[in-house]
């Protein structure tokens, strides 16, 4: 059984996005990371290092780490979801922040600049242009005034008259490619309609099968079979049926990928069968979905769930690969299933602390394979009797002590 050791850090607290602290399971040999966006704006990505010493200082090894997606806002605490391994003969390490991209700033190894663009503008009578241009392309800013005309030079104006037709020559090619492109996907990408009962089905066929583009029409409950005119049925497209009025959904494609937004706001009352995975924001506002009953062989997206306000039952099969985020403002689930994990905490599938988890929730049941002493924090509605996980699953010690 692993046992952790809770480290706090006390320097690099000027980084933009500073280690906060770490957990340190001495048995397995990994650490989980807490950083803090210290920048007053939303956080995207971040790139860090991080160097392993052993007991005599020296450098055993240095691995960079490359986050995306993370969505956080200022002044924020985070967990990084993926344990991070280290060498047996660690002693100890060293944090280092390489890069991060913020909504109006990135910082690269120890400059932080804003996210601005330099313009190049002309500016005749009433009529002004504007082009955008790179930094390294100014050169000078002369400014000459003359009766109702006013320019201003930031080019050398030979060498932008020299590049014009290798340019243009450039962008034909460019554009002839994108023609050829575009012919054969045109070609590869025939629409064909279905006509159910009182609503219509519209498909993309491409090389691998068909793609649902488009819902039409009114029915209370639709099947979306593995086949339609003999063709597989692969995904279904961004959008495609969001604001549909489908009450019942059962879907049997063990490998469909279900798109962004696919039923946003749909008038969607109960979802089951099997597929392979699921976009962001995919169920997105069903305020009327009430049970989830869909075996998913892959990856779940950010906000999949999110404010289904009377979304009570949920079973994601016992592959499913859970992340942050997927239940934000869902707050009536008393029933969840799911089979894996990529969090350190429970409580961050539906917010950012314990206090989001649902206090609806009763009967919780995963296919986890290891469970750490803090993953449950916040789950005390949770009677212990019905907290289910496979019976060769390594429980650390105390981790149960947070159920009820």
């Amino acid at each position: 059984m692993s046992t952790s050791k809770l480290f706090i850090n006390k320097s690099s607290l000027d980084y933009p996005v500073a280690l906060s602290k770490y957990y340190y399971f001495s048995n397995e040999n990994y650490y989980i990371f807490t950083l803090v966006n210290n920048l007053n704006q939303t956080l995207n990505s971040i790139t860090f290092q991080i160097s392993e010493f052993d007991q005599n200082n020296n450098l055993i090894e240095r691995v960079t780490i490359n986050a995306q997606k993370l969505n956080i806002v200022n002044n924020k605490e985070f967990t990084l979801p993926n344990r991070l391994s280290v060498k047996q003969n660690c002693h100890y390490i060293e944090y280092k922040l390489l890069q991060a991209d913020f909504a109006d700033a990135f910082y690269n190894e120890g400059k932080l600049q804003r996210k601005e663009m330099n313009f190049h503008k002309e500016v005749v009578g009433e009529v002004a242009k504007e082009y955008k241009v790179s930094n390294d392309q100014i050169v000078e800013s002369n400014a000459k005034k003359s009766g109702s005309s006013f320019r201003v030079t930031s080019f050398k104006q030979k060498k932008k008259i020299r590049l014009v037709p290798f340019i243009c020559c450039v962008l034909g090619i460019i554009a002839l490619v994108f023609f050829t492109i575009f012919i054969n996907s045109y070609k590869n990408d025939l629409k064909i309609i279905y006509d159910g009962s009182g609503y219509k089905l519209t498909f993309i066929e491409g090389s691998e099968g068909l793609t649902i583009t488009e819902f039409s029409g009114h029915t209370t409950n639709l099947t979306i079979k593995e086949e339609y005119y003999g063709k597989k049925v692969i995904a279904i497209a961004d959008e495609a049926m969001s604001n549909s009025d489908i009450k019942n959904l059962t879907i049997f494609v063990s490998d469909l990928v279900i798109g962004r937004e696919a039923f946003k706001e749909a008038e969607l009352e109960s979802v089951s069968g099997a597929i392979s995975s699921i976009g962001d924001s995919a169920f997105l506002g069903c305020s009327n979905l009430v049970e989830v009953n869909l075996e998913v062989n892959g990856q779940i997206g950010y906000d999949a769930f999110a404010e289904d306000y009377n979304l009570k039952v949920v079973n994601l099969g016992d592959n499913s690969l859970v992340n942050s985020r997927i239940f934000t403002d869902s707050e009536a689930i008393e029933t969840f299933g799911y089979g894996n994990s990529n969090l350190a905490y429970l409580f961050q599938m539906f917010g950012e602390s314990q206090n989001d988890i649902p206090n609806n929730l009763t009967y919780l049941r995963c296919n986890m394979s290891y469970i750490s002493s803090y993953f449950l924090t916040g789950c005390s509605s949770v009677p212990r009797a019905n907290f289910e996980f496979p019976t060769d699953a390594t429980i650390e010690a105390g981790a149960l002590t947070h159920l009820g």
